[in-house]
């Protein structure tokens, strides 16, 4: 199944940064792949809002890094 894992800047979703292609299994499956773009971002020391969904435009998750209080988490 094919996913879509969209990068934001802040957690207003106001500024799009980047938008990449995930394939996994399952949603579990790119969950763990959207998880460890998460912690790239964290580990480089960037607050970024992520929003994983699915071929059909299914909102699988949404999840801020740490740095972002409220949003995803």
């Amino acid at each position: 199944m094919n996913y879509t894992l969209e990068i934001f800047r802040d957690a207003a979703l106001s500024e799009h940064i980047e938008r990449l292609s995930l394939s996994a299994l399952s949603d579990a499956q790119a969950l763990e792949q959207a998880e460890a773009v998460r912690w790239r971002c964290e580990c480089a020391g960037r607050s970024r809002a992520l929003v994983l969904t699915r071929e059909d435009e299914a909102v699988v998750a949404r999840m801020g890094s740490r740095r972002l209080s409220g949003y995803g988490d």
